[in-house]
């Protein structure tokens, strides 16, 4: 609505204000409407700002191997989309659209190859040479798996392994142990899925790297203190 109202508001004022006859001069007609689709243009480009804002922390965190990169160009594209419906209206009154199409088309092909091979589009896994401090959790486990009766039907040990980053795998999959992890298919026979951890958290976490390892030999007790206010 904003799109709509305020370019026929503006225009009203300014007709009545300067008592302007626009069927007398085209080139005043279109640089009026192209003056009053500046407020929603500002609006709306000030919106997408402060959604990148909150999104852009937040995304550099989400937890999981989401590639936001993706996602922040999908929250930057909406806006951009809308404002380009708006504008391409105008190719239609120009003397000549040919060549304003061109040069439309030669601005977009530059930015889109800078958003596509350098890091300036690519804000979180552009620069693999100096990254941020990626976050892991590793976590040996015993599972045991019981019958209905009781009965002790399966047992192993293990090293489960959780990504909390897009490239969190892949700076330290040279380890041996990491490497020979593999990606866990959920079994739905067993409880949980077979995973050694709460089955809500699978859906935030869709990816569990899990691999044989040797039972933790730990022969010292461990005596803990809590501290008095």
């Amino acid at each position: 609505m904003l799109f709509i109202v305020c370019p026929l508001i503006i225009r009203q004022i300014s007709l009545d204000l300067f008592n302007i006859k626009l069927h007398s001069s085209p080139k005043l007609y279109i640089s009026l409407t192209a003056l009053s689709l500046l407020v929603p243009f500002v609006h709306l480009m000030q919106f997408a700002h402060m959604l990148n804002l909150f999104f852009m922390p937040l995304m550099g965190r989400v937890g999981s191997e989401v590639n936001v990169d993706v996602v922040i160009s999908l929250t930057t594209l909406l806006p951009v989309f809308i404002i380009s419906t708006y504008l391409a209206g105008f190719l239609h009154v120009s003397k000549d659209m040919a060549r304003l199409a061109i040069k439309l088309f030669v601005i977009a092909l530059i930015f889109s190859l800078i958003g596509c091979f350098s890091s300036l589009g690519f804000p979180y896994s552009g620069n693999l040479s100096s990254p941020s401090a990626q976050r892991h959790v590793l976590h040996n486990f015993k599972r045991d798996f019981y019958s209905h009766d009781g009965k002790l039907n399966y047992s192993d040990h293990g090293l489960a392994y959780l990504p909390f980053d897009r490239n969190s795998k892949s700076y330290i999959e040279y380890i041996p142990e990491i490497e020979a992890l593999q990606n866990y298919e959920l079994d739905d026979s067993l409880a949980y899925g077979g995973i050694p951890y709460f089955f809500p958290l699978v859906s935030i976490l869709p990816k569990v790297y899990i691999g044989p390892m040797e039972k933790p030999d730990i022969s010292e007790s461990i005596e803990v203190t809590t501290a008095k206010n």
